[in-house]
């Protein structure tokens, strides 16, 4: 009876390893289920982390051309400035050396009109000189003209006397 005792716990055995065996299935094709799930979250999140990433990368990619750009928009900028200053500088130089020959210039007129003026001047008072000579001229030949007609004015009225 010992074996058949044997055999019960053997075969309750047996049937309690069964039942945990079947438990134990139970429980890792739940775990497997977990397992395959943790696999497809994780799949997802590298997936959504790698989309993420390539959009971080292109947006990266984006900025840093738009900085390129900008930078170049800066630089070029930066020429125009300089070449503008450089261009204001030669103007603004040539404007003061035209300013300068332009007060040169206007100083040696003003110099000739000076001396013009001063020759003038000299001439005017020469001119006036010599026409109060002409003058003085006109005025002695008329008095001598008229002091001439008196006297023949006399002349022939003692001549028109001497006739009566």
């Amino acid at each position: 009876m010992a074996e058949g005792q044997n055999v019960l716990w053997l075969a309750q055995e047996l049937q309690a390893c069964r039942e945990e065996c079947r438990q134990l299935q139970i429980k890792c094709a739940g775990q497997g289920k977990q397992i395959d799930q943790l696999r497809r979250d994780r799949d997802q999140a590298t997936a959504n982390e790698h989309a993420r990433t390539t959009q971080l990368k292109a947006n990266a990619t984006e900025i840093g051309l738009e900085l390129q750009q900008q930078r170049a928009q800066v630089a070029a900028s930066g020429e125009s400035v300089r070449n503008l200053e450089l261009e204001f500088a030669h103007k603004e130089e040539q404007l003061w050396r035209e300013s300068d020959e332009w007060r040169e210039k206007h100083n040696r007129l003003a110099a000739i009109l000076q001396s013009k003026e001063v020759s003038m001047v000299a001439a005017t008072q020469e001119l006036e000189q010599d026409f109060q000579v002409e003058v003085m001229a006109v005025k002695r030949a008329a008095h001598k003209q008229e002091e001439e007609a008196g006297c023949r004015i006399r002349a022939l009225q003692e001549a028109y006397r001497a006739r009566d």
